[in-house]
Order: structure tokens, then sequence, then C-alpha cells
């Protein structure tokens, strides 16, 4: 501020002070821009640096001389929640952390003030162009809310993306005992179960946020933000933003695959089926194929036999043999008693003896036909 009062071209200077400037740590109650905290020296290190800062900035405008003034306008947020730029943690995002990484276990019954981040930094843009900002300290606080609150939130959004939330609320015995060695968990035992509310009129009349980020969205965007940019580790199950379709496009893939692959399963299953079938209708045709030529070879023998008959004995025995086996096969068939498989055997036997007699006939006729040429070239001498 010294730069700007040696500068003299200066008209205004927006200082970004902070709630806690206000009232000095969560006691409960309401509060305004005309309220400051009552006891400085019992605030913790952030809640006094920043009074004093305020305080001293008031102080030095004040005492400006007529060409050294300039206008001073002051923006005390309250918890600034949303989503994170920078690359370091800071205060706020533990709240944030904490639930999504289930610390602790536990919910603890605290409410604080909160508002949007993005929310300020509107307020401070108009804050340096509004003439009744000019003079003026300004609440930034969107609305209370409970831890329980938060972890609700963050539980809807990331629970099914893998993020372990705690819901469970925490005893204030448990923080009593705890409170006796840890000065941490000490610290917020004057806050348990206190609601510290501040007038937000001038950031909706002067600043013109009426209509501020909703604290769920503010919660949800910071803890997006906060895995995005490694401050929390990502699950396995993290699918960002749109998980929702992500899941359900997954899910579909899934289901598809699936189909397809009892698609595949029953394809294969019913060609097996199939095959199985022709086989046994081949098989059964064969058999059906072997009886009808057996009754046809039959009934060709037995005409063999007819036209033959004084041929001799061994051709009067196959016609014989012909006929018992047409017999014997025509009974157990007619009876239900013959099987398949007695069928084949007999077509085999069958066509063994058929070889060989063929084979017989052959050679009888082999002879014959050599007898006759000799006893025609017996008569030729004769006659010669």
């Amino acid at each position: 501020m010294k730069a700007v009062k040696e500068a003299k071209c200066v008209k205004r200077v927006v200082l970004t002070s902070a709630g806690l400037a206000i009232i000095g740590f969560m006691k409960g109650g309401e509060f305004s821009e005309k309220d400051w905290p009552e006891n400085e020296d019992e605030l913790d290190a952030y809640a006094k640096s920043k009074t004093k800062a305020e305080k001293e900035a008031w102080e030095f405008v004040k005492n400006l001389e007529d060409g050294e003034k300039f206008e001073l306008a002051v923006i005390n947020p309250t918890a600034v929640l949303g989503p994170v730029l920078h690359s370091q943690m800071g205060t706020s995002m533990e709240i944030i952390k904490r639930i999504l990484t289930r610390n602790p276990p536990l919910i603890p019954k605290l409410n604080i003030p909160a508002v949007d981040v993005r929310d300020v930094a509107k307020a401070h843009v108009v804050a340096m162009t509004e003439p009744e900002a000019a003079g003026n300290r300004h609440i930034l606080s969107t609305d209370n809310i409970w831890w329980s609150e938060m972890a609700a939130y963050v539980a809807e959004e990331f629970k099914p993306q893998g993020y372990k939330i705690a819901s469970v609320a925490c005893p204030k015995v448990a923080i009593q005992v705890t409170a006796l060695f840890d000065k941490d968990v000490k610290s917020i035992l004057p806050h348990w179960n206190t609601i510290t509310k501040l007038d937000n009129t001038r950031m909706k009349e002067v600043l013109k946020i009426d209509e501020p980020i909703d604290l769920k969205t503010t919660v949800i965007d910071m803890a997006y933000s906060m895995i995005e940019g490694g401050f929390v580790k990502k699950t396995s199950k993290y699918r960002g933003r749109n998980w929702k379709e992500i899941f359900e496009q997954e899910k579909a893939e899934k289901e598809k695959a699936r189909a397809e692959k009892d698609q595949v399963k029953a394809e294969k299953i019913a060609a097996k089926r199939a095959s199985k079938r022709a086989k046994v209708t081949v098989s059964k045709e064969n058999g059906d194929a072997d009886v009808v030529k057996e009754n046809g070879e039959a009934e060709g023998e037995k005409k063999d036999e007819t036209k033959d008959e004084d041929e001799g004995k061994e051709e009067a025995k196959e016609k014989n043999e012909g006929e018992e086996t047409k017999e014997e096969t025509g009974d157990k068939k007619e009876d239900g008693e013959i099987k398949k498989e007695e069928v084949v055997e007999v077509k085999k036997e069958e066509t063994e003896e058929e070889k060989k007699e063929e084979a017989d006939e052959k050679k009888e006729d082999a002879k014959n036909e050599e007898k006759e040429k000799d006893e025609t070239e017996v008569g030729t001498m004769n006659t010669l």
C-alpha cells in the first residue's frame, strides 16, 4: 500500500481479508461487517494476522494526505471452497481431502460458513469498480454447511467410483478423549455443534452476487479438481465427471460381449448336436440301405438260381443259403428282434461269401471256356 501511495495514480485498492477478521473463531452466533474479534490475543495465528492486517490497512488509508488518498474496499470471505488451480495444498482443501480419504473415519459435528472461490473472484472484480463498495467491508458467505452434508455430497458422487467415504457421526466423547493428547483435535472442541452465521447482504446487493453457486456444486467441483490435480489418488473405478454415462456404456459393452459369447456358445452346441443327429441319420440310412440291398441281392440270387438250376449243386447251395438268409432277415425284421449291428454283420459276411463265390464262378467259367476250346480243336483235327 505504500507503493500505491507513492504512485499517486491508483484510485482504489481491493484487499482480501477473511471472515475470521470479523468473527475471530467459530463460536456461534450471527455477525456482520461491523463486527471485529474481541480478544485478538486469544486468536490463532491465521485469524490474528488477518485481523491485524486489515486494521492496519484501514488505518493507513485514513491517515493519507489529500493528495495521496485512494479508496479501499475489503473482501471478507468465509471458508473458500471450489475448484483448485494451484499445485500446493491449502488449508481449505484439507476438509475435502479428509472426506475423500476417510480421515477421520467418523464425521465430526462441525458446521462452517462457506463460499465458492469463483464467486470470490467475481466479488473482487465488482469491488474494483462498484462505487458503493469503496470504504466498506464485504462478507462473502453463500451459506452454512455441516461436515456430514459435505460427506453426503462427496459420497453420492464418488462412492460409486471406488472412494470409501465416512458416513457415521463421531460421538463427542471420542473427541474429548482424543483431545487429551492431540492439540489439533482439542482445537475443534469449542466449535462442536455450533453454527456461526454471517450476514451476506452486501455480497448480494452491492457486489451483485445474488445467485451464488450452491455449495453442493462447490464441494463436488473441488473434489474433482483435487483428484485430477493429484492431491487425492485416483481409484481403479474413477471415471471422472461423466462416470454415469461411462458406467452405462461399459455395462452395455459387457452385456453385448456376454451376449455374443453366449451366441457363439449356443451356435457351437447347436452345430455339435446337428452333427450328432446327422451321424445318427446317416448311420440309420446306411443300415436301411443294407437291408434293402440284401433283399435285392436275395431276389437277384433267386432269379439266377431259377435260371441256372442245372448248373450244379454249388449253385443250388448258394440259392438255399440266400433264401435262408432272406427268410432269417425277414423274420427278424418282422419280429423287431434284429439289430442294426447284426444286419451290418450279415451284410459283411454275405459280401465276403459273394466275392468268394464270384471268384469261384470265374474260375469255373474259365475252365469251361478252356474245355470248350480243347474240344473245338479236337473236333477240327478229326475233321481234317
